[in-house]
């Protein structure tokens, strides 16, 4: 029981709480090649990417919200802009990369 109880703080699935035990079950029973694994790693990796690149974009003001229509987005400001500042979403992937680079050393 302490086992499916520590797995279940791994493995979460938004909106619900934890993901069934069902599901945990199939989960820890993948027997995946290392190129399925990768594939998989690196689909994930994309779909959260994508999602805060959106993100920073809206931040800048440089995308509309999708979900909700609104009549003129101005973004979302940490501080007041100025034409010297860098956007989030320029340097997301350059600085994505620079770590990646600097963490597999």
């Amino acid at each position: 029981m302490r086992a499916g109880a520590e797995r279940t703080k791994v493995l979460s699935c938004p909106p619900r709480d934890v993901l069934s035990s069902e599901e945990l079950d199939a989960m820890e029973n993948l027997k995946l090649s290392e190129a399925e694994r990768n594939a998989i790693e690196r689909l994930v990796a994309e779909a959260c990417s994508a999602t805060l690149f959106h993100l920073f974009c809206l931040m800048d003001g440089v995308a509309d919200p999708e979900i909700v229509p609104v009549k003129q987005w101005l973004g979302a400001e940490f501080a007041y802009p100025s034409d010297s500042r860098a956007e989030l979403h320029d340097e997301f992937y350059e600085k994505y990369w620079m770590y990646d680079k600097l963490s597999s050393v």
